[in-house]
């Protein structure tokens, strides 16, 4: 039986607050958002790797492991904790991971044909003109400066990027945005807000004049829905932004 997550969130504020620098390897219970017998999904805080990296730190999936061990008695050995979609290191929100190799191919095929509907929340120093709109650019990511460049036709190693976003509101000179991701190239959705000149607050490598407090982004994965690829039912995800001072501008302090 799928399991949705509760309501009430775990006590991860901590975490908003740590992003780049080297976390406690102390077992941190992730917020569980869906689960059954295939996958796993959660709420990764922003600041949390996504995907081992040089510098050492945990990534999600190392959390997981150890929560699925909690929970279930399974050595750590033996289970297969695998993330499928993937978030930026300063950006939270929906990640989902496979219990097994077959349910990573199954979940991967979906976001590959685009059969996965992602929808992210921005908050953004400037509005964007127009408020709602539909881009398209060609993408080139720079590996050795871990950035991407944008592009107006097809140009040597570059792919296909896509998007739509709409304005929907605005509070103490924040502004907070709608993306509706359609495709899923690196630095997308902050390269192409930051071609409309709304850079997402706290992303200088994309144009924010001055970093947030925590050194996130103002960035977050909150909605994704799809048909279960074993179950063949809709399934539909949401996540709450961290309990921050900007993101409560928005949503109610919790």
């Amino acid at each position: 039986m799928a399991i949705p997550g509760p309501a009430s969130r775990f006590a991860l504020s901590v975490l908003t607050h740590t992003v780049l620098m080297p976390l406690s390897e102390s077992y941190i219970i992730p917020e569980i958002l869906y689960e059954d017998e295939y996958f796993v999904v959660v709420n990764k805080p922003m600041g949390i790797l996504s995907q081992e990296d040089p510098t050492g730190h945990k990534p999600i999936g190392q959390y997981v492991r150890q929560y699925l061990h909690q929970q279930s008695g399974t050595p750590l050995a033996d289970l297969f904790v695998s993330p499928i979609n993937r978030l930026d290191r300063p950006v939270g929100g929906i990640m989902m991971l496979a219990k097994s190799k077959e349910a990573e191919f199954k979940m991967s095929a979906l976001f590959k044909h685009r059969l996965i509907r992602k929808r992210y929340w921005a908050i953004t120093s400037r509005i964007p003109r127009p408020k709602q709109a539909y881009l398209k650019h060609f993408l080139r990511k720079d590996t050795s400066e871990n950035k991407v460049t944008l592009y107006q036709s097809p140009q040597l190693n570059t792919k296909p990027t896509a998007l739509r976003y709409s304005y929907l509101r605005s509070a103490n000179n924040f502004h907070l945005i709608e993306v509706l991701l359609l495709t899923g190239q690196p630095h997308q959705i902050r390269a192409q807000l930051a071609s409309v000149k709304s850079p997402i607050v706290g992303d200088r490598k994309y144009g924010s004049p001055r970093p947030n407090h925590t050194r996130n982004i103002c960035l977050f994965a909150h909605n994704i829905a799809f048909i279960h690829p074993y179950r063949f039912v809709p399934v539909k995800i949401e996540a709450q932004p961290p309990d921050d001072p900007i993101w409560n501008l928005f949503f109610d302090a919790r």
